[in-house]
């Protein structure tokens, strides 16, 4: 049994429902232990604060980046990369003249204090930024617009019943109401606020779980990173002299090169495009000094003597 339904028949377990609405572990099962009639405009609510208090603690996190590059002289890179000085088309006989050096510097110290200014400016923003959203999940702020939720939806409910919310005497007709009225009412009464005040908890929540994954990554990162600039010049070359002298093995093998370490002296295997001898010619080839017959002959030809 969902434990919205459960609670809801059991209106005088309230340690039970305070337990519940505390330990609730996201929105959609805080928004289920709200009674049914106040559930929309609890809702809208629960959901405000909840964006306004994430939002506010990433703006605190950009805000405190923002500090630390005007702190460190530099800018972020929405700053630093659009604002430049302009790239003017100077002769080449200008520029090297006193007077266009001493112009463009003074340009380039404009551009600078342009970027310092705007550095200024974003801070201040983020800054008035952060305090408005704080205002929207502040105790205060978020407990009277959970009031106004409980008289508004209880003055409907009693008012579409065809009933009324307070006596002749001035005092509440609570107890004329029905009990699907009453019920409700009571429970929202004694606990409207924990609504509210369990949606700004689970989104610190999320901050601080979003926190942990980014220091996650970044050690993993410097790990990686370390564990790179631990491999030396030295290694990297015996690394790459491996692989070479790898390579070369197996191109030797693969053509059939033995013994290369003694002086050269391999032994090579006759390649199929060689031609052989005789091959092609009507002929046949003597030693030195001798002549084969003319195609067809026999005999040997004879011993030219030497002049």
């Amino acid at each position: 049994m969902p434990r919205s339904i459960q609670f809801t028949q059991d209106v005088g377990n309230q340690p039970g429902f305070v337990k519940a609405v505390s330990t609730a572990p996201n929105l959609a099962e805080l928004l289920d232990l709200v009674p049914a009639p106040y559930r929309p405009r609890m809702q809208d609510l629960v959901n405000k604060v909840y964006r306004a208090a994430i939002k506010s603690n990433h703006t605190r996190s950009y805000l405190a980046t923002l500090e630390k590059h005007e702190l460190d002289g530099d800018f972020p890179p929405e700053i630093g990369a659009r604002i430049a000085s302009p790239a003017l088309q100077i002769s080449k006989e200008y520029s090297a003249a006193a007077e266009c050096r001493s112009l463009q510097s003074g340009m380039d110290s404009a551009t600078l204090r342009h970027k310092k200014a705007m550095l200024t400016d974003a801070i201040n923003i983020k800054r008035s930024e952060m305090t408005y959203l704080q205002t929207l999940f502040a105790e205060d702020s978020y407990k009277e617009d959970a009031r106004v939720i409980l008289t508004e939806v209880t003055a409907t409910l009693v008012q579409d019943a065809g009933l009324t919310l307070q006596n002749q005497d001035g005092s509440s007709a609570e107890a004329n109401w029905p009990t699907w009225i009453k019920e409700d009412y009571v429970r929202m009464k004694q606990h409207y606020t924990l609504f509210p005040s369990r949606a700004v908890a689970l989104a610190f929540t999320q901050v601080s779980q979003e926190m942990s994954r980014k220091m996650r990554s970044l050690s993993l990162k410097k790990k990686t990173d370390d564990d790179v600039e631990m491999m030396d010049d030295t290694s990297r070359d015996d690394t790459v002299a491996k692989l070479v002298r790898r390579e070369v093995e197996q191109l030797m093998k693969e053509n059939k090169l033995q013994n290369v370490g003694n002086g050269g002296k391999g032994k090579r295997t006759n390649s199929s495009s060689k031609p052989k001898p005789n091959g092609n010619l009507p002929f046949k080839v003597g030693k030195k000094g001798q002549r084969s017959n003319s195609p067809g002959g026999k005999g040997k030809g004879k011993k030219q003597n030497k002049k």
